[in-house]
């Protein structure tokens, strides 16, 4: 996009097009390439205008974009047995903008059980000002809090010709200057032949001459000025030529061979739930392990064995339903 003091923004994905803007105002006789103001790069999606290479009126609303991808359903090789190795801190995605922010997010937190959802929107100011949040995250439809501002794009270089510049910004006056001089230099001469007035005439004559000269060396010194580039250059230069300027996941995971050696612990065990109610006794077809703090445990029955109940299930138990498979961990428990 080129952003100009006079004319608004245009915009083209072209790079000839746009030197030949910037050389459009080179070669202006009312304005030159001072005029323009910014001349930057943004993603051609977030410009919510189809007409390319022309004048930018604006938007009065950002681009935006829903998206989705789906939840991994294995560790490489290895699917888990046990739900509890999709949850942080064995699964977890990692939303990035490849320049210095990120954002863990919770798999189990998104209410969508089998693919992660997202939002992008954004504008085409200066930079870029571009926004993903994780969609139905934690019970919030757009969950602002936990997305992040996409890296800054580029604010391009554009060359002028100092010299040029300074001379259609200074045309008139030249003109103006410069004929008036020429007056002064034959009115001194006629002055000169007017009796008394050769002194005058001589001394005006010199000074009009100093004068012209000025502007001339003026024109030179201008002359002698390289072009010089204008604009900003900022950290998203790189990712932006290196087409990595944007938003990345990562969901990443702990090793098969580690998720194996956790998974054969949590079949055997089960892990943590830090709740208070009746355990689950039944709910798995041959086994369900069962560890308890402070368990307590009712009955007509004597308080020695009530004790030893207790017991067993404070230091943790494994209750088989099926004869066949009693002790045999490498059955389906699922």
């Amino acid at each position: 996009m080129v952003y100009g003091k006079q004319d608004g923004a245009y915009v083209t994905d072209n790079i000839r097009i746009l030197q030949d803007l910037i050389q459009a105002y080179n070669n202006s006789t009312t304005v030159t390439a001072d005029a323009i103001q910014n001349i930057y790069m943004v993603p051609k999606a977030i410009i919510n205008y189809p007409t390319e290479s022309s004048q930018y009126p604006g938007q009065d609303s950002p681009f935006e974009y829903n998206f989705s991808f789906p939840k991994i359903s294995s560790f490489d090789n290895y699917t888990p047995v046990n739900k509890k190795l999709y949850t942080y801190p064995y699964n977890f995605l990692v939303l990035s903008n490849n320049n210095g922010v990120s954002n863990i997010l919770m798999v189990e937190d998104f209410d969508n059980y089998n693919e992660f959802t997202f939002h992008v929107k954004g504008i085409p100011v200066i930079g870029g000002s571009i926004k993903c949040v994780p969609t139905d995250y934690k019970h919030v439809d757009y969950n602002e809090e936990e997305g992040i501002i996409c890296g800054k794009f580029p604010t391009t270089n554009w060359s002028k010709d100092e010299y040029i510049n300074w001379i259609k910004q200074n045309a008139i006056n030249l003109g103006i200057g410069i004929a008036s001089n020429s007056l002064n230099l034959v009115g001194s001469i006629g002055l000169s032949m007017i009796p008394g007035g050769e002194v005058a005439g001589v001394s005006s004559a010199v000074n009009s001459g100093l004068s012209i000269a000025n502007q001339l060396g003026q024109i030179y010194q201008h002359s002698l000025i390289p072009n010089s580039a204008q604009g900003n250059v900022n950290g998203g230069d790189i990712n932006s030529a290196s087409k990595t300027n944007t938003f990345y996941f990562y969901q990443k995971a702990i090793k098969p061979e580690y998720a194996k050696i956790i998974d054969d612990y949590f079949s055997m065990f089960g892990y943590k739930t830090n709740r208070v109610k009746l355990p689950n006794l039944n709910n798995r077809p041959n086994w369900n392990y069962v560890k308890t703090i402070n368990c307590i445990i009712t009955g007509n029955i004597p308080d020695t064995d009530l004790l030893k109940l207790r017991n067993l299930f404070d230091n943790g138990i494994t209750i088989w339903h099926n004869p066949s498979t009693f002790l045999d961990y490498s059955k389906s428990n699922k």
